[in-house]
């Protein structure tokens, strides 16, 4: 059976030339173009970049005398003098800023102080009335213990003064 079907003819068709191109020769064509169009933009931004870099104008000569230099210094020495004047307003009003700064923290450094110091009073205060209110407490508790045993006293001296139910009924 392998025979037979190695025997049998090709169903496909030989194999031949197509009519078109190949890839790599339309790639090289493509790249030679390519490489052409370059070669032309170079050589045309070559020649703008020659053209622009020479200079094709001259500036005049500095003419300059003793009167424009001697005007040029005073205008310097006066443009110096208003930087000063106007550096000088400027530190002095950022020293008021500060001085201002400083006073309002100085009011709020005050009153807390105050506040403070009315606590710390008001606390000695409260310390002083409380000690005041448990002498008040401790003299109580004093004379209340002082009335109990003073009843106790009483009771004790009853109690001996009286003669007992039984020693009553002999004496009867």
């Amino acid at each position: 059976m392998k025979n037979e079907v190695a025997n049998r003819p090709n169903s496909a068709p030989p194999p031949r030339e197509s009519g078109c191109e190949s890839p790599e020769a339309m790639a090289a064509k493509r790249r030679a173009a390519a490489e052409e169009e370059l070669s032309k933009r170079n050589a045309e931004y070559r020649d703008w970049l020659q053209g622009v870099s020479k200079a094709q104008f001259q500036l005049p000569a500095p003419v300059c005398n003793y009167e424009d230099q001697c005007r040029r210094a005073e205008l310097a020495k006066q443009k110096v003098k208003e930087m000063k004047e106007e550096q000088h307003t400027y530190f002095v009003g950022v020293e008021q800023m500060r001085q201002k700064h400083h006073e309002r923290i100085m009011k709020v450094v005050k009153k807390r102080d105050e506040a403070d110091a009315v606590f710390n009073r008001d606390m000695t205060n409260r310390g002083a009335a409380l000690e005041i209110k448990m002498a008040e407490q401790k003299e109580k508790q004093s004379a209340i213990a002082e009335k109990g045993k003073q009843e106790l006293r009483d009771m004790y001296a009853r109690v001996k003064c009286k003669a007992f139910h039984m020693e009553e009924q002999y004496m009867k």
